[in-house]
């Protein structure tokens, strides 16, 4: 591992919010799973393919995080140098002693696969998977701190069956290679060393997922009143930004979006923004139009679309409940 990418790893890792994702709450610590290639082949009799290991009922102990594109930002630029391509991160987990991923394929999302992972103690942990070439099972044990581990998930008829155990704590950082992603074109606009301050007035699309903050106020300079059933507030914008990394955007009519200064657009300096980058709606009707998407960030494209009378245009969507639980925490 070089010294820029083990740099930007403990970095992440000292910055990072370990928000859990919200399907890792059933966790059965008394649990525990066979992960021969005779219980690979009962499984594969019972079940075909598995695409995700969760997807069968007992067959993942291990806690899964939030990935946020703001904290993991140096890292994935160091991890797309290594994989020559887009590294989108696809895993963030932690397995404690007694922890797996049982068998599965991941056929569903075939691709190169780079795991940065930590192990407490070496030879306590592997990463295990059927040579289809053999047909013999192969183990590869981690070693005690930082390793890589880089492997080619397939699908068709010899899918890549592999799975994971862990009897020591133990840290995986997934990443696929993703060049399709649309921030493979746009990641490298951002600048996380920006001196400007949270909320202040940006000049870049992408910086305004970092710094800018969607505004809840009841008189806003467009005369609607923004607030969120009478809640005002902010809320940073990249409160939001695992949507980022994997939530594909949607294409919508701009007649269905609700955004500020959208009756008058003359009021935003849209001119200079980029509209290939994807604005972010949720889908509420709590707002001013009473339309069925509120704009979190994109007014500015969204007026430039609407000058060239452009009619539809790419949107990141967040839910309802996602939104509020922001709107609650942010503004108690």
């Amino acid at each position: 591992m070089n010294a820029n990418l083990e740099n930007a790893l403990n970095e992440y890792v000292e910055k990072m919010s370990w928000k859990l994702v919200d399907y890792t709450t059933n966790y059965n610590p008394f649990h525990r799973i066979d992960l021969s290639q005779e219980y690979l082949e009962t499984l594969i009799n019972n079940f075909g393919d598995v695409e995700k290991a969760r997807y069968v009922n007992g067959n993942c102990k291990r806690f899964s995080y939030v990935k946020n594109f703001y904290q993991m930002y140096d890292l994935i630029k160091e991890v797309s140098i290594l994989m020559n391509g887009f590294a989108r991160p696809s895993g963030l987990y932690y397995y404690p002693m007694g922890g797996y991923c049982g068998w599965h394929t991941n056929s569903d999302s075939p691709g190169l696969r780079v795991y940065l992972t930590w192990a407490e103690e070496g030879g306590k942990s592997f990463f295990r998977y059927l040579d289809n070439e053999t047909g013999k099972i192969v183990t590869n044990y981690d070693t005690k701190g930082w390793s890589i581990n880089t492997f080619e998930a397939t699908s068709g008829d010899k899918p890549l069956w592999h799975c994971v155990s862990s009897d020591t704590n133990r840290v995986s950082i997934g990443f696929t290679l993703d060049n399709e992603h649309w921030l493979s074109k746009h990641y490298l606009k951002y600048d996380m060393n920006d001196t400007k301050s949270m909320g202040e007035k940006v000049d870049s699309c992408c910086k305004n997922y970092l710094l800018g903050n969607h505004s809840m106020m009841k008189k806003s300079n467009d005369g609607h009143d923004w607030s969120v059933n009478g809640i005002e507030g902010y809320i940073p914008v990249r409160y939001f930004d695992d949507f980022l990394l994997h939530t594909p955007p949607m294409e919508l009519s701009l007649d269905i979006i609700s955004w500020k200064c959208k009756d008058n657009i003359e009021l935003k300096d849209y001119k200079m923004v980029d509209t290939d980058i994807p604005v972010m709606v949720v889908e509420t009707y709590m707002n001013p139009h009473k339309l069925q998407y509120r704009t979190i960030d994109g007014s500015h494209r969204l007026c430039k679309l609407k000058s060239k009378k452009i009619e539809k245009v790419w949107a990141i969507i967040i839910s309802e409940e996602y939104f509020y639980e922001a709107v609650m925490f942010f503004n108690i």
